[in-house]
């Protein structure tokens, strides 16, 4: 594509220092021109397309580092929470049992997802 404006680009600058001016050469002098704009358009949207697909790229990669961070903070609350209710000296060992192993599976479900977003 470079190398068609270029091209266009000197013979568009050669039509117009020509001193040779008819109506044939007006008018390939306005095709010409015609051909650079339109090239000088599909440049651009070839450098505008490849930009939004960068910032598209970036933000999926920061909706998934939001994403881990955020797994990763309810895994820690999760383990936060636990200690704090194993330390409770009034819930009977049955239904701490209970509350753990509901809390580990939701740890274990965390970890799955945190090692699918990294690997």
């Amino acid at each position: 594509m470079n190398k068609r404006v270029e091209h266009l680009s000197r013979a568009v600058g050669n039509a117009k220092s020509s001193s040779l001016h008819g109506e044939d050469e007006g008018e390939l002098l306005h095709d010409l021109e015609e051909k650079l704009d339109v090239c000088n358009i599909c440049e651009i949207k070839g450098i505008i397309s490849f930009e939004f697909d960068f910032i598209s790229f970036s933000l999926i990669m920061i909706s998934n580092k939001i994403s881990i961070l955020t797994v990763i903070k309810v895994a820690n609350l999760q383990m936060h929470v636990l200690r704090e209710i194993q330390q409770c000296p009034d819930i009977p060992t049955k239904d701490l049992e209970t509350i753990a192993n509901s809390l580990n599976q939701g740890l274990y479900d965390i970890s799955k997802v945190i090692n699918c977003f990294l690997f």
